[in-house]
């Protein structure tokens, strides 16, 4: 038997593989779903919850409007996409995702013109060249995993799949809420403030997930790699495998800070001209700076909860993080000028702190989720109280040095 799968690599995988693959697109499948009927008969709400309302922002109600009915029938197609990426993912396949997710940028670069000012569709033409740049990358993926996998959507092996991963997927959904409702709160804050501070918070905002995103790719494969070690039962290469990425994050994150730091005002300039939207930005930067370090670190070690399981402790952690921020993001809705956006960013940079520093505690306790990571000796560090987990980690910090 081993000389024939030996001879195609690319066969169908095991029944266990094809079940959790099959279960995860079909519940993708289901949210996407939801999700087209959720915005079709929330959409004005949503908008508002962004500050876009039909009074007071009349010129971007409508095109706002616009585009999220037409991207809300993109849903499923997003949904689905990002499904597929995270089970190649999970076997161990990066590249077919990253490739998949370039060429859909790619096609969204030649589409948007061509569809917003050639036919003359205008917002809505953005919105659509976005759902046809999706799909045909997650069609694509969808026929390379057929070839690798054999899908099951309607077996009971997949329903029964299903039901389980209902229960970790319900508490990443209310993990990304948290995180999005921050995120539209701070946004719908500056709206209030007027254009120029929304303009200025959307530039800081594009500046600072780009640069702090590139910590996914660590996130993505220390939460691949940490899953598989564990399954594996190696604990002390599964332990050494968190501090390295860890360590790799935050460096990431530093040498981000230097370049955003050393290029501030050019990369400003890329976006827009206007000094007064310029001195906004030039008063929030240094925030964008100082958080590179610890947005990378978070991101880290969310993908190090994720290896490890622990979906519902990111939950708690981001509803932990989020509190704090929302009420300086709220006392930021009181100030004026510069200082209202000020307040929104270090509202920002508290929910990314908070959510790091919970994580990485939880780590260093080896408590939550992190107990598997707990070895026979860390039971008499603990007597010995917090002078033998910090030793414990300076220890193995000068190792890796």
């Amino acid at each position: 038997e081993s000389g024939s799968t030996g001879e195609q690599p690319q066969q169908q995988q095991q029944s266990p593989v094809s079940v959790a693959a099959s279960s995860a697109i079909l519940l993708g499948a289901v949210i996407g779903l939801l999700e087209v009927l959720f915005v079709c008969l929330g959409a004005k709400g949503a908008l508002g919850l962004w500050g876009v309302t039909s009074g007071a922002s009349g010129d971007m109600y409508m095109p706002a409007l616009d585009f999220l009915r037409v991207r809300a029938f993109g849903a499923p197609v997003q949904v689905l996409m990002l499904t597929l990426q995270g089970v190649f993912r999970g076997l161990q396949d990066a590249r077919t995702p990253l490739q998949c997710s370039l060429a859909s940028n790619f096609l969204n670069i030649l589409l948007a013109p061509v569809l917003i000012f050639w036919a003359g569709w205008g917002v809505k033409g953005a919105a659509a060249a976005i759902v046809i740049a999706q799909a045909l990358p997650t069609l694509y993926l969808l026929h390379a995993l057929s070839k690798r996998v054999q899908l099951q959507l309607t077996s009971k092996e997949t329903l029964v799949q299903l039901t389980k991963l209902a229960g970790p997927s319900v508490w990443l959904m209310i993990r990304s809420l948290g995180s999005t409702w921050t995120y539209a709160f701070a946004t719908a804050t500056v709206a209030r403030a007027g254009a120029m501070h929304a303009a200025a918070h959307q530039v800081c905002f594009q500046l600072w997930m780009a640069t702090t995103l590139t910590a996914d790719a660590v996130a993505v494969a220390v939460q691949s790699l940490l899953a598989r070690s564990i399954a594996q039962g190696d604990v002390p290469s599964s332990r050494r495998l968190v501090e390295r990425c860890l360590t790799v994050g935050v460096g990431m994150g530093l040498i981000m800070a230097l370049a955003v730091g050393t290029f501030r005002h050019a990369l400003a300039r890329i976006f827009t001209t206007d000094p007064f939207v310029l001195s906004l930005i030039a008063s929030v930067m240094p925030m964008l700076v100082i958080t590179q370090p610890i947005n990378a670190l978070a991101f880290v070690a969310d993908g190090a909860l994720f290896g490890v399981g622990g979906f519902k402790f990111a939950s708690v952690s981001m509803a932990m993080a989020a509190l704090p921020s929302l009420a300086l993001i709220a006392y930021g809705s009181s100030q004026v000028d510069h200082a209202a956006l000020v307040f929104v960013w270090l509202g920002l940079g508290l929910l990314m702190s908070v959510r790091a520093v919970s994580i990485l505690a939880a780590y260093l306790l080896k408590r939550g989720p992190f107990r598997e990571l707990s070895l026979p000796s860390d039971m008499g560090d603990r007597g010995n109280g917090k002078r033998g987990w910090v030793l414990s980690w300076g220890q193995s910090r000068l190792k890796l040095l």
